[in-house]
């Protein structure tokens, strides 16, 4: 994790569907692709050499988290209130093909209150991302139930990555 961008576990808050409770993404790597730039090009017609001009309109971000469920049977940093890992991964499934606000890290030390920062736009209103996709698998080596869920988060619109920073 990044000392300038944040520390703390990603976390989402749903948008009322299926619900709008903060689920903290304990036990999890973040492993985000900020940078997803859509650019409008610009040729010129009357240039012998082909000269283009790039404005960029924007950027776009997708975030995967995998959520570690193996970890939450043991709870190795005894977290209170942890959920099963059961109720863990069936929570994260009901949030599939649903917007959330998406916290990539939710230390925020720019707010200096643990509550982090959500993904903004231009304009500092909230980004809402898309759950696009909510994947079981196995770690190497463990046998049992699935032990890990893959989210995909992808921004609905573009975003800003100055936001992010902390200051």
């Amino acid at each position: 994790m990044s000392d300038i961008l944040g520390t703390g576990e990603p976390k989402l808050i749903g948008t009322g569907s299926p619900d709008s409770t903060t689920r903290i993404l304990y036990y999890s790597i973040l492993d985000p692709q900020f940078s997803e730039k859509v650019f409008k090009i610009f040729e010129s017609p009357v240039s012998a050499s082909g000269k283009r001009t790039y404005k960029t309109r924007g950027r776009y971000a997708t975030f995967s988290v995998d959520v570690l469920l193996c970890r939450y049977v043991d709870n190795s940093l005894a977290i209170g209130s942890l959920p099963t890992a059961k109720q863990m991964a069936s929570t994260l499934l009901s949030y599939e093909d649903k917007d959330v606000v998406f916290y990539p890290f939710k230390d925020g030390a720019t707010y200096g209150d643990g509550f982090g920062k959500p993904i903004k736009n231009a304009a500092n209103v909230n980004v809402n991302c898309r759950l696009i996709d909510v994947n079981f698998s196995f770690l190497e080596n463990i046998s049992g139930d699935y032990d890990v869920i893959t989210l995909i988060f992808k921004t609905n619109e573009f975003y800003d990555l100055s936001k992010l920073l902390q200051a």
